[in-house]
């Protein structure tokens, strides 16, 4: 008896301390911190403006932040929640603890007024108690993304995902799910649930519009029964560094974007109880102006050497933009450059194979780099698909000549002539064609026709001074 009586008291010595370490290790004892992810405009902490480059982990419990009208802000608490205030809103953190194993978190938030945005993270095993309080509305979350608004009338919920429990003053309480919302009235308490608005098509820009110009305007389908739009910027396609936040009553909105800056943008549609709907899918804008630069440098270029220098900033703002390397390839073409040119042709062929431009445009430059058969190879893609390109035909005609296929060439450029008859490139080598084939007499009108248009044409006046030397030695 005396030996299970002192097995019992080991065994409760022994257990004991474990079990309170364990419990010691479960309870939320442990104050949370929270960084801080972005801020913009008007945003004080306990009274105090923010001080950017500060300390990014700070003491979540009893925390006050408050925006201005310009004021945008967004959290990480250590639970991996995030807490965006919006404009014009006042928040209080009044409990955040966590126990030592990371797996337990209570947090509650007091909304005094303003919007906010709350998301928990989704899939994991933590336990979370999070709550919410406004003037008018006890919320209680259960891995969710919602967003909640207090004014003096009343609270606003909506659930994007996951469910909360939305209880008012009265004692009443409704779950809502997500894609729903509610109004909780200050003197009434909770309104009917409504399912919120579909989200909004976007319009310009377009996903892979480039963009060139730092006034944008914003453009979306409007939607049947909204009262306004609420059209949100972030720096992060998951929307958690807001920047920007505005409500419109049109579906437009023009923006002003910083220089060679990824943005995020989107747009939902709030109905006539002021609840937000669905958003749309997000759309990244990017203000880069480094492609006008080089483009512009081509299309006026009096020196291609001195527009090269355009080359690095715009490739370093499009590296994988098929009309940037277009452009940077022919620029390297007029400078004469035709291995860097040729370098920049194959990687805008690689990304748009079947661009028509580009090959005949590398083709002209395999061409001068004497690869022959590479260059009747592009022309010959072209013509695969586009068997009146007039371009395409007079290159390979003269890419043939070169190959002494004469009648070849002629009939290639005389079909360029058919579908273009003032070209003067497919005249010229249609009257070389024709001098390489011994007939001199039908190459002369051809080279007369270019000199009525262009008297200086140097290479029209080299041909027909050769074929007054060979008719001058003609007996």
């Amino acid at each position: 008896m005396r030996a299970k009586s002192l097995t019992a008291m080991v065994v409760v010595l022994v257990l004991t301390p474990v079990l309170l370490l364990y419990l010691y290790l479960r309870h939320p004892n442990v104050e949370m911190t929270y960084e801080i992810l972005s801020v913009h405009g008007d945003v004080n902490i306990d009274g105090q403006p923010i001080q950017t480059g500060s300390d990014t982990r700070l003491k979540a419990a009893g925390t006050r932040i408050s925006t201005g009208a310009d004021g945008l802000i967004s959290l990480r608490l250590e639970d991996g929640s995030i807490v965006q205030l919006l404009p014009r809103s006042d928040m209080r953190m009044q409990q955040a603890k966590r126990n030592r194993l990371y797996t337990r978190f209570d947090t509650h938030l007091l909304l005094n007024k303003g919007e906010m945005l709350r998301k928990l993270p989704e899939g994991d095993n933590q336990q979370r108690n999070a709550d919410l309080t406004t003037g008018s509305a006890n919320i209680g979350v259960r891995g969710t993304e919602f967003r909640v608004t207090a004014d003096r009338e009343g609270t606003s919920v909506t659930v994007v995902r996951g469910k909360v429990a939305v209880g008012d003053t009265q004692g009443n309480q409704q779950e809502l799910t997500e894609n729903y919302g509610l109004r909780v009235d200050r003197q009434s308490g909770l309104q009917e649930a409504a399912v919120l608005l579909p989200p909004p098509e976007l319009l310009q820009p377009l996903p892979s519009q480039r963009i060139e110009t730092q006034q944008l305007l914003l453009e979306w389908v409007p939607t049947a029964r909204a009262s306004e739009y609420l059209l949100e910027i972030s720096a992060d396609s998951a929307f958690n560094a807001l920047l920007f936040q505005l409500r419109t009553p049109l579906p437009q909105h023009a923006v002003t974007l910083p220089m060679d800056a990824p943005l995020f943008w989107r747009v939902s549609s709030i109905d006539e109880q002021n609840l937000p709907g669905r958003p749309s899918e997000s759309r990244i804008v990017h203000y880069r102006p480094h492609y006008q630069a080089i483009s512009d440098a081509g299309a006026t270029i009096t020196n291609a050497q001195q527009a090269l220098r355009h080359i690095p900033a715009a490739l370093h703002g499009y590296p994988t933009d098929a009309e940037v390397h277009r452009t940077a390839a022919w620029l390297y073409y007029l400078n004469g450059a035709f291995e860097q040119a040729l370098q920049h042709y194959d990687q805008a062929l690689q990304i748009v194979p079947m661009d028509a431009e580009a090959l005949i445009e590398r083709a002209r430059t395999h061409y001068w780099l004497g690869n022959l058969q590479q260059s009747e190879t592009d022309y010959r893609k072209v013509l695969d698909f586009a068997p009146e390109d007039a371009d395409a035909l007079w290159g390979l005609a003269d890419t043939l000549r070169e190959q002494h296929h004469y009648e070849d060439a002629i009939q290639l450029a005389q079909a360029s002539l058919r579908h273009r008859q003032n070209n003067l490139d497919a005249r010229l080598v249609l009257a070389r064609a024709l001098i390489s084939a011994g007939q001199e007499t039908q190459a002369k009108p051809h080279l007369q026709f270019i000199l009525a248009r262009q008297p200086e044409h140097q290479q029209a006046l080299g041909l027909i001074k050769l074929l007054q030397v060979q008719d001058a030695q003609t007996p």
